[in-house]
C-alpha cells in the first residue's frame, strides 16, 4: 500500500486517494515500531510528489506514533524531514522533533545513531535558531489554559458590562447596511473613553494575540461538532485553498462574494489555527444570511 500512493496520487479517483492517506495516517499513528523496508519507502514517499498538505499529515501521524511508543526510526524520521525545503512540512516535523525529545530525552543516549543525526543538525545555525524558537513558542503555547480562563472570566465580563454602550457609540444597527461612509473606522479613543481599564485588556489581548497565543480557543472549542472531525486526521489538516470541504462549505455564499479571494485569505492568516479555520468555513452555511455578505 505504502509503495503505491505516489502512483495513486495521479491516477486514481480523488476519494480513492484519501482514503489511502487516511489509511496510512493511521497505520503510522497506531504500528508501534517501523520495519526497515516501511522505513525506506516513508523516506521515499515524504521526498516524492506528493501534496505538501499530505506530507503533513503524515508527519503527524509519525509524532503521534512515537508519543503511543518510541521507536527509533520515526524519531529519525522526523529529524530528517525538520531538514527538508518545504516550509509547512519541515516546520511541523520540527514541532513534533521537539515534543517528542522533552519525552524521551532521557533515553536519546541509547540511539547513538540518531543523537549523532540531531548533534549534526544543531551544528547548522539555521537549524538550530528554529528549533530554539519552536521551544519558546512550545512555552508560550502551555499559557493556552491561562490565556482561555482570562478572556471567559475577565474580559468577556468586562465586555458585556459596557455592551450597550458600545452598540450606542458604534451603530451596530446599521454597521452592516451599504453607504458611502461603509469603510470609515470609528472613533475608537471616543468609545474607550468611559472604560479605560477595558482598553487596557483589549491591548493585552492584543498583545498575546502577536506573541502567539492561541486566543480564540475558547471561541471555537464549541464549532468541532462537524462530520469533518469525525475522522481524526483532519483535525491534524493543514488548511488548503484547494480542498473540496471549502466549496461544499461556501456554496451558498452570495454571487457577489469571492469565495476564492476569501479562501486565499483566510490560507494566508496566521491570526487562526488550521482547525479552527476550517470551523470558521463549515459554520458559514448555518449563519444567517445577513452576516453572509462579508
Amino acid at each position: 500500500m505504502l509503495n503505491s500512493i505516489g502512483a495513486n496520487a495521479r491516477e486514481n479517483a480523488e476519494d480513492d486517494y484519501h482514503e489511502q492517506i487516511q489509511q496510512l495516517f493511521i497505520k503510522l499513528f497506531l504500528n508501534d515500531k517501523l520495519l526497515e523496508n516501511d522505513y525506506n519507502l516513508v523516506t521515499k514517499l515524504l521526498g516524492s510528489s506528493l501534496p505538501w498538505h499530505d506530507e503533513c499529515l503524515l508527519v503527524t501521524a509519525l509524532t503521534l506514533g512515537l508519543n503511543r511508543c518510541f521507536d527509533e526510526k520515526k524519531l529519525l524520521l522526523l529529524a530528517n524531514i525538520s531538514a527538508g525545503n518545504n516550509n509547512q512540512v519541515w516546520q511541523r516535523a520540527l514541532v513534533g522533533l521537539v515534543l517528542m525529545l522533552e519525552k524521551y530525552d532521557y533515553r536519546l543516549y541509547l540511539y547513538p545513531k540518531t543523537a549523532a543525526r540531531i548533534k549534526t543538525l544543531s551544528d547548522q545555525k539555521e537549524w538550530k535558531q528554529s528549533f530554539e524558537l519552536t521551544v519558546m513558542q512550545y512555552l508560550k503555547s502551555k499559557d493556552t489554559e491561562e490565556v482561555t480562563r482570562k478572556i471567559r472570566e475577565d474580559l468577556l465580563p468586562e465586555m458585556m458590562k459596557y455592551r450597550s454602550k458600545f452598540e450606542d457609540k458604534l451603530d451596530l444597527e446599521n454597521i452592516l447596511s451599504a453607504s458611502e461612509d461603509e469603510d470609515k473606522n470609528p472613533d475608537w479613543q471616543e468609545v474607550f473613553k468611559d472604560s479605560p481599564g477595558l482598553y487596557d485588556k483589549f491591548e493585552e489581548f492584543s498583545l498575546l494575540q502577536i506573541e502567539g497565543a492561541d486566543v480564540f480557543m475558547s471561541a471555537f472549542a464549541m464549532l468541532k461538532q462537524f462530520s469533518f472531525f469525525n475522522k481524526i486526521s483532519n483535525w491534524f489538516l493543514p488548511f488548503y485553498k484547494e480542498n473540496r470541504v471549502l466549496s461544499e462549505a461556501l456554496e451558498g455564499a452570495k454571487k457577489s462574494v469571492d469565495t476564492q479571494l476569501f479562501r486565499n485569505g483566510l490560507e494566508r492568516s496566521h491570526v487562526l489555527c488550521n482547525s479552527d479555520k476550517y470551523s470558521f468555513c463549515l459554520n458559514i452555511r448555518h449563519m444567517p444570511e445577513v452576516q453572509k455578505t462579508w
